[in-house]
């Protein structure tokens, strides 16, 4: 008697561990709710093959006036010679490979939280002398056949346009940056050297940036600035 117990229970606890085992299968694959997946699955529901999504992204940076920017972020001029689109389970991100044509100012700091850039994906290596790779949240991906386009209120950029950026870049030497301020860290830089900032949304940055109209005198107050910074004393 004794015996049968034993092979009941037995018998009892090996199939609850199957459908534990069963249960969890099906629980990993649903994807989960807000991931690109689910995105992909929710449209095709609908019988959409492309969707955009908004993802809100507080760009604390463009609040800043230029002179605060300027202790924070690298200013360079540069075009875009390549890009490459990487999505993860939850966001998309679109790396982009530039030219540097001119370094205006180097960060004296690193904003808060001061944490690792991530390496750049190996498609846009390798990375000569004069380029950096440049990460922008958002971008078009097609996920499980659905193409969804995360809109982060973050510009395309167009190859061979010259910009001016406000960038957080990585270690010396790494090659590898974001866009420090947001939307308010990009500007449109034409051969006259007229300054346009590349979104509409309105930033104590770009009023600053755009109120100097071109780079010759913007690069003066960016020189004035490093400059005052470098007079000043260190503290103790």
């Amino acid at each position: 008697m004794r015996s049968n117990l034993t092979l009941i229970s037995m018998a009892f606890l090996t199939v609850c561990t199957w459908l534990l085992a069963e249960a969890q299968q099906v629980d990993e694959s649903q994807p989960t709710v807000g991931s690109l997946r689910w995105t992909a699955e929710q449209a095709k529901a609908k019988g959409l093959t492309n969707v955009i999504v908004n993802r809100r992204i507080n760009y604390i940076g463009s609040a800043e006036r230029l002179e605060g920017a300027l202790d924070y972020y690298a200013v360079l001029t540069a075009k875009p010679v390549s890009s490459f689109v990487k999505a993860s389970e939850s966001e998309i991100t679109t790396w982009y490979k530039f030219k540097v044509i001119g370094l205006h100012s180097r960060a004296s700091k690193c904003p808060e939280p001061c944490a690792p850039l991530p390496p750049p994906p190996t498609e846009l290596l390798p990375l000569r002398r004069d380029e950096i790779a440049i990460s922008v949240p958002g971008g078009t991906a097609t996920i499980d056949g659905v193409e969804i386009t995360e809109n982060t209120g973050m510009p395309k950029f167009e190859e061979g346009q010259k910009y001016l950026l406000f960038l957080r870049t990585g270690v010396a030497g790494s090659q590898v940056a974001m866009i420090g301020p947001g939307p308010g860290g990009i500007y449109q830089v034409d051969t006259q050297g007229t300054i346009s900032p590349a979104t509409k949304g309105r930033y104590s940055l770009v009023d600053d940036v755009t109120a100097e109209h071109d780079m010759a005198s913007l690069q003066s107050r960016i020189q004035a600035h490093t400059a005052s910074r470098s007079a000043s004393p260190s503290p103790q």
